[in-house]
């Protein structure tokens, strides 16, 4: 049948009433208020640490965005160096929005564009890595590795000494507890 749905334990209706077992749905289904895929991402500020001395972002950038959908945490963060920023010493970390359920299960995607304006003309360097968070061993932390070979954690000086106006995004999702 085209109208109907099966709903399993745990789903919570209108007013609040309970399915329990499975149940089955003819008909016309409605719920009350937004759903939660429709609703806008929320910013937070993500903590940039490290394991030496803290980076100081002093006049750059550092955002993010995360929506949380059940026990799924989706989040994207970006952040963009300034001409003051102190980079700190040690392997550096992120603050995730939400604690997830293990720092095994903490495994993105990143970018990270460096400009040597050093250089004449200047010089566009690309680098990526995987956001990890059993690298810290805490589910409300993350560090980046570089993927270049060998590969190695990012830092002040990894994978190149970073400078003004480099950026550094990352976004994925994750079981949060």
């Amino acid at each position: 049948m085209p109208n109907e749905f099966n709903i399993k334990n745990g789903f919570i209706g209108q007013n609040n009433s309970n399915v329990n077992g499975l149940t089955t749905l003819n008909g016309n289904l409605s719920f009350s208020g937004e759903s939660p895929i429709n609703t806008s991402w929320t910013s937070y500020t993500p903590s940039w640490t490290s394991s030496g001395s803290y980076p100081v972002l002093v006049d750059g950038t550092l955002t993010g965005f995360y929506k949380k959908i059940g026990k799924t945490v989706f989040v994207r963060v970006k952040l963009t160096t300034g001409t003051s920023t102190v980079f700190g010493t040690g392997a550096w970390r992120f603050s995730l929005p939400v604690q997830a359920k293990t720092s095994s299960g903490v495994q993105f995607f990143c970018t990270m564009f460096y400009k040597d304006l050093e250089l004449f003309p200047p010089t566009d360097l690309w680098f990526t890595g995987i956001v990890n968070g059993d690298y810290v061993g805490d589910p409300n932390f993350s560090s980046i590795i570089t993927t270049s070979s060998p590969s190695q954690v990012v830092s002040a000086t990894s994978p190149v000494t970073w400078g003004a106006y480099s950026t550094i995004q990352f976004s994925g999702s994750y079981e949060c507890i």
